[in-house]
């Protein structure tokens, strides 16, 4: 028996889905250069300090060119 009552959001579930969908896909490799276009990013954008992490996804976009 349980302590406790456990309990599982909707978005762990959405995030599990997106994590089986992507298993396959192939993987783009970091590089200095995107890293620094992440900072450049959240520096001259002054995107909050909450959001950082979108910059590198930003960044990977423009530097693979991948259309958006």
């Amino acid at each position: 028996m349980n302590k406790f009552d456990c309990y599982i959001s909707l978005a762990v579930i959405e995030a599990e889905k997106r994590m089986k969908a992507s298993q396959n896909l192939p993987i783009s490799a970091e590089s200095s250069e995107i890293m620094a276009l992440a900072e450049k990013y959240f520096s001259k954008l002054n995107i909050p300090d909450k959001s950082k992490y979108d910059t590198i996804h930003i960044a990977y976009a423009s530097y693979y060119e991948v259309g958006m």
